[in-house]
Order: C-alpha cells, then structure tokens, then sequence
C-alpha cells in the first residue's frame, strides 16, 4: 500500500495529523481561495474542517483528501480561522491551526505577500520583480558569472525567487581554477533589485570541498514560503548534502541538515568513482545516494524536492534500485516528508541504525532498472503530476519510456487516463506519453501543465530532432510538434500562453488558442546554453538560468509575462 512517509520512518505510534496553513492578505471584493493539504504521518488522509470562519466563506472537499477554502470579504478588517485536522481512525488525535486573513480597503491597496516573515530575517522586499516596461521585455539580470564546466546539468534547478529576491546556486572555480578533484566551490548567490531597476548581489560560500563531475553535482536552490533558502549540493551517489537557512531570506545562516561525509570518502569518489553509504539516510530529507536534486513549488508555494536515490544502498551498485524520490517540506514542523509508496525490502537492502530510516518511499522504482529525472508540475487542483524516464540497468547517457502520473492525495496515483499505478511505479506500467518503449532519449528534456491541466514534453530522442508532446484530452492521444529552433525548456504564463527556450538564447511564444511560434528574443549567437525557467510567485515574470556554450559562465535572464 502506497503511504506518505514520516520524518523519520521510526514512529510506532499513532500521531495527530498536521496542516500546513498561513496568514495571507487580500482586498476587499477579490477573491481569496487556496487549498490546503492535511499529512499524517500513518498514510490515511486525515478528516479537515473549520472551527471559526467568516459565515460566508466556503472549504469544499476535493475529493482527494485536499480540501479548497474560498470567500469573497465585503469589508476591510482582520479576520482569524481556525483549521482542525483530525485523524480518520481515532477522532481524538487532532490539532487546530489558525490563519490570520488581514482584509485591506482599496485604497490601502498594496502589494502584499502571503508568506510567513521571520523576525530575525532581512525585510522581506515584498514587491514583484520589474523586468523592463512592456509584455516580452527581456534584461539580464546576472551576467558572465565565472563558473566550472562541473555546473553542466540536465535536471538541477539553479534559480529561484521568493518575496523580490532571486537566488542562483552555482559551481565554482577553487583556489587552484576549474581543476579535477574536489576543491571546486558551491556558491550561492542573492540579487535584490534597486529602484532604477539595476541590480545588487551578495554571496556566500556553501561548500568548498565540490567535487568535479559534469552533469551530476551542480547544486539546486528553493525557497520556501517562509523565505528560508534551501540548497541541496555535491552529490553523485552522496548522503544528502543539504543547508537551509535559519532566518528568511538570510544566506548568512545557512544550517548544516545533511549526512555528514569525509574528505576520504569524496577523494574515493573522485578516485575510484565509488561510494559505499549503507544506510537509508540520516539527512533531513529522505534517502541516500543521492544525484540530480530539483526544488520545485505547488499552486500553494509549498517546496517540493525530487531526485534519485538508492532504495537498497547496502547492495552493490547493480542491485541498488536507484529510484525517483519526491519529498514535501512542512513550513510549520519544519520537516520533510517523502511521497510515493513503501520500498518491498530484503534481509541485507541497507544497515539499520537509529538515527536513519527504517523504510525506504519512492515514487518509482524497479530492481535491474534505474528510476531518472523526476520532474514535477501542479495542476487546478493542486494534483502533483510527475514526469520521469527509465534505464535497464545503471550508468548511461540513453534512457527509454517516458512516463507521466498524476496523484491527488499524495498516495494513490493514476496516469492521465484514470488507470491505476501503485507507487512505487515500475517500467511495466509506464510507458504511457506515446512513444515506442525501445525508443530512446537523452536527458536534455521539459515538462509542463499548461493552464488548462494540458501535460506538455519536451523530448530529446537519440533518433531525430527534438519534439514537443502533449496529450489531447479531446483526441484521447498524445500529439507530437517540432520544438521550435531545438528549444530545450518549455513553460506557460498565467493567461495559458507557451514559451519555449532555446540556445543562443532564443524565445518563442505561441498565444493560448494559436497554432504558430512567435520569436520574442534573439541574443543574436549562440553563446549561453542549457536554459532552465522559475516564475516568481505571482506569475508576472520568468527567471532563466543558462550557461555558456563552452561551460565557462551563467548568466541569468528575466522575461516579463504580465
């Protein structure tokens, strides 16, 4: 049965569910509507209901254990709800969370945040990103960072923004240059915009022991909705390596939360590529031996965290079951939770220890196969919907089967078609986005929900040129077009809206209802590369991280959507 992990997977007793909620702000006549999300720790979808709430307001069932709070204030004031989460099998484990809704008249009107601050925190800027005067305005907002060829990824996500600030996560030359070894330096960087629009950058150094290794231990970098920076970094096959900041928006009180590892053991890495962590992780988040970390946020701004993990790491390395691994952060226990379904392990899968994991989740996962590049999305109704490939066997550059799911509560999952598919998922299930099983593709690759819950890929087959699929609910199939110009991200703005970005940079957009791509920018060469898309909270701006062609710098643009 597929379950929502704890914590820590050692809890014999039955807990009271928890809720994650916040204080928010609106004015008055909008409309105010947000789903809520109850986790227990045991894995059955807790009951929720409202204790105090304006007369008015509604909290509609979803169905899918997720709950939708909606009301429309016709007057300016402050308003407190209290939320009770209740376990489905015994009514007396529960709790009550309140929010506090701060009502505002017209012409109060400001822009306001519904993240939680932090007193010891930076002021929060608390204003949208300003990207140029006009819809399609496109400015560099970080340029001709000196980096390490070791920052080349496909899956980490480098560039995040949360309350007017953005944040870049990097590799970075050491004292000696971009050498082989580990002496390369994870840095994080956070840009605030002035007044005139121009910008200013502060940093800090993460970790100085990075190991030189393309496409695997690039960092990535998410906020939460409280602000605090979460940096997950120098991993091919590691224990998570892992700081979060104590105060929001603070890169100066970034906090240790990982598996401590030695120099000997990141020197037999570098050596010997190998590495021997036999148990299912101490880190804050599950797992262990871990590769190809990537924040993503929910329709709630919730953080998500997705990668490959070993479910048997005490194995040799053919028999470890790497799988695709997915957990959400808890902004009030401030914890993280793996989703997908219990691992079926053996006698000599891992070594027990009680300061790790007794049970290993995955969302998908087959011995003999590898698990790739889960990728994550957020439809209307706050459903995850997963992307993810697969590979008999381990190491290689080729994978095969794509495969998309959706789940609603976190723990029962369907493909878009409705059918059934037990987590963790295996090779025999997949293969569901219309393409041969034997057929093959790089890493290079997208994912996207367009505004109407549309499933868009962007695919790199090793056999012809890359293509965009998206499933047609109306044709009950899946459509394949030519990426534009070999774009290699994909993403849509809040009026449905697709983008697609390619080398040089280049960016296209096609308007919701059109057939045709239109260029909106053109760098004029091909010089920065492998281009990933963040849209900041509101939805009114796209941050695009990219390195060089030749590996040696970022540079980070912002496109105006709205």
């Amino acid at each position: 049965m597929a379950v929502i992990a704890s914590p820590m997977s050692l809890v014999t007793a039955n807990q009271p569910p928890v809720l994650d909620v916040e204080d928010r702000t609106v004015i008055v006549g909008e409309d105010l509507e947000f789903v809520v999300f109850p986790i227990d720790a045991d894995g059955v979808v807790p009951d929720v209901y409202l204790k105090s709430a304006p007369s008015d307001a509604l909290f509609r069932d979803n169905g899918d254990g997720t709950r939708t709070f909606s009301w429309q204030p016709e007057q300016q004031g402050e308003y407190s709800i209290d939320f009770v989460v209740q376990d489905a099998r015994n009514a007396n484990l529960k709790n009550t969370y309140n929010s506090k809704i701060t009502v505002l008249s017209s012409d109060q009107q400001q822009i306001v945040s519904n993240s939680v601050s932090d007193g010891n925190a930076p002021p929060v800027v608390n204003q949208p990103l300003q990207i140029g005067q006009t819809k399609g305005d496109v400015t560099k907002i970080l340029s001709d960072i000196p980096v390490s060829n070791s920052q080349l990824s496909t899956q980490q996500t480098s560039v995040d923004t949360h309350g007017g600030y953005v944040y870049t996560a990097n590799i970075e030359p050491g004292p000696n240059g971009d050498t082989q070894g580990f002496e390369l330096r994870t840095v994080l960087r956070q840009g605030k915009q002035r007044e005139d629009q121009t910008w200013e950058w502060q940093s800090v150094v993460v970790d100085d022991r990075t190991l030189f290794n393309k496409w695997h231990t690039a960092p990535a970098v998410g906020v939460d909705k409280t602000g605090r920076i979460h940096v997950a970094y120098n991993m091919h096959n590691f224990p998570w390596q892992y700081k979060a900041s104590v105060n929001s928006h603070d890169i100066y009180s970034l906090k240790f939360k990982g598996q401590h590892i030695t120099d000997e053991q990141i020197k037999r890495a570098a050596e010997e590529n190998r590495t021997t962590f036999p148990t299912l992780g101490k880190a804050e988040i599950p797992g262990n031996h871990i590769t190809y970390p990537a924040f993503y946020k929910d329709k709630n701004q919730d953080l998500y965290v997705s990668y490959r993990f070993a479910a048997a790491p005490k194995r040799k390395f053919a028999d470890r079951i790497m799988s695709s691994g997915v957990a959400v952060y808890n902004v009030t226990s401030q914890a993280w939770a793996s989703i997908g379904g219990n691992v079926p392990h053996q006698d000599g899968d891992f070594d027990y220890s009680d300061q790790s994991r007794s049970q290993a989740v995955a969302l998908a996962g087959k011995k003999g196969w590898t698990s790739y590049l889960p990728k994550l999305s957020f439809d209307r109704q706050n459903n995850m919907v997963a992307s993810f490939f697969w590979r008999e066997g381990t190491a290689g550059e080729q994978l095969t089967m794509p495969c998309v799911l959706r789940t609603a509560n976190r723990i029962d999952a369907t493909d878009l078609l409705g059918n059934v598919m037990q987590m963790p998922t295996s090779p025999y299930t997949c293969g569901n986005v219309g393409v041969s099983n034997d057929r093959r593709f790089y890493t290079i690759g997208s994912f996207a929900l367009s505004q109407d819950d549309t499933a868009y890929l962007l695919l790199s087959p090793t056999d012809g040129s890359r293509f965009i699929s998206h499933y047609s609910q109306s044709e009950r199939r899946w459509v394949q077009e030519k990426a534009p110009e070999s774009a290699t991200e994909i993403f849509f703005d809040n009026d449905n809206n697709m983008y697609a970005v390619a080398s040089g940079i280049k960016i296209f957009k096609r308007t919701s209802g059109q057939s045709d791509w239109v260029k909106i920018y053109d760098e004029g060469s091909k010089r920065n590369c492998y281009p990933k898309a963040k849209k900041d909270e509101q939805g009114t701006t796209a941050l695009i991280h990219t390195q060089s062609c030749d590996g040696s710098s970022v540079t980070v643009y912002g496109l105006r959507l709205h």
